[in-house]
């Protein structure tokens, strides 16, 4: 005849234990997943904001760039429009250098302030600026 096992026959209460330990670990397990997940998809969107600003900042200095040789007057402003935001540059010309600053925002409300500039030569010779290239 067979024996029964004395862990399901005695009433003592050690089954209810492990079965207490084992759901915590997996609640446990569970929430820190979750967790992480939330902060990926955080994180996810604040690097695809920064690439928007980044690409907003591109388009804008080499239209600014592309427009230099028109503009009339030493300073003023210049506003574009993108499909992902608004750029708006304060320049002022000083001899050879163009101090620009970028005013950036996007859709989803972010918004910022760059100082950049373009030296004249530089520009005209063989397309970069500031020691950076394209």
């Amino acid at each position: 005849m067979r024996k029964n096992s004395p862990f399901i026959t005695e009433e003592k209460g050690f089954i209810l234990p492990l079965v207490l330990l084992i759901a915590a670990l997996l609640f446990l397990f569970v929430s820190t997943n979750v967790s992480i997940y939330h902060n990926e998809l955080s994180i996810t969107k604040n690097e695809l904001s920064q690439l928007k600003i980044d690409s907003l900042f591109q388009m804008g200095r080499s239209k600014f760039k592309n427009e230099i040789s028109s503009l009339k007057q030493d300073s003023g402003t210049v506003q574009y429009t993108f499909p992902d935001g608004y750029v708006k540059i304060d320049y002022t010309r000083n001899q050879e250098v163009y101090e620009l600053i970028f005013s950036i925002s996007t859709h989803d409300d972010k918004i910022l302030v760059i100082a950049h500039h373009i030296t004249m030569e530089t520009e005209m010779n063989n397309g970069t600026d500031s020691g950076q290239t394209n």
